[in-house]
Formats: C-alpha cells, structure tokens, sequence
C-alpha cells in the first residue's frame, strides 16, 4: 500500500510504499523535484495527471508538470538515504511521456546520478525514436544505501 507524504501544506512531493521484500520504495512526485523555470507558465504546465498509470503500473495521482518551450532542461532531486533499506538495491529513474508530435529531442538527454562520497554515475538516453504518448523510464543508475543521514 502507498502513502503520499505532504509537506507543510505545500503539494504532495513524495510516494512511500513497502515492496514485498519488506523494502522501503520512493517516488519523488514533480513538485518535490527542483525543475529549472518550473513556476514560469511560458516554459511548463502543471496538469492533473492523465487518465492510465505510469510506466510502473503504479500511477502516483499527482499532477505533472508538462514542458512546453525551453532550450535546456534541468530537473534534480533529493532524498535522504537514511529514509532507505540499507542493504536493498535502488534505481534512480525518471517517469516521462512524449507528447504525439513533438520535436526537438535529437540531442540524448544526460542522466546523473550523485551519492555523497561516490562518483557520480551518468549515461545518454536519446530520446528521438522513444514512443510517443505513453509513460517511459529513464534510468539513471543504481545503487545499494548503506545506513546514514545523507542525501542522494
């Protein structure tokens, strides 16, 4: 069963459940992440979430942000690492719809991912021959907590 956690009467940023191992699994929802020009309407859209689930099978019911127009992206995200199984195997991913139609994805998005006291783990991902209209994971790495205080 999931949880959705609010924060200060602010927008729910953050899904919880406990997966059949026993372990502690997370969704940073949009508004939990730090997304460059996201409160700039000529730039992003905050919608109701549409109607099916994500690419999980596992909708989270938040709104999405959608990107309308920019020439750069940056999203980034937090959670402290003491929040999870230590022991347990974790994936960093993002959940992300092309809209039919859209353009502009012939350079491969760069995905990062930064432990503290670790080297960060990157990839590419081109998105120009990704499916359109319907929910994708791009994966930005992995890795297994130990038991601490710090953020990933």
């Amino acid at each position: 069963m999931a949880c959705l956690v609010p924060r200060d009467g602010r927008p729910l940023v953050l899904k919880h459940w406990v997966d059949e191992k026993g372990n502690s699994c997370f969704m940073l929802l949009p508004r939990g992440l730090s997304i460059a020009w996201a409160e700039d309407p000529s730039y992003w859209a905050w919608l109701p979430p549409p109607p099916g689930e994500g690419s999980d099978g596992n909708a989270a019911g938040e709104e999405v942000a959608e990107l309308k127009n920019v020439w750069s992206l940056e999203v980034n995200g937090k959670l402290e690492l003491s929040q999870l199984t230590p022991g347990a195997t974790y994936e960093v991913a993002f959940e992300v719809m092309l809209k039919q139609g859209c353009a502009g994805w012939q350079v491969p998005v760069d995905l990062q991912l930064e432990l503290p006291g670790a080297r960060a783990q990157g990839r590419k991902e081109s998105m120009e021959k990704k499916a359109r209209g319907q929910w994708l994971a791009l994966y930005g790495g992995g890795f297994c907590p130990i038991a601490t205080t710090r953020c990933i």
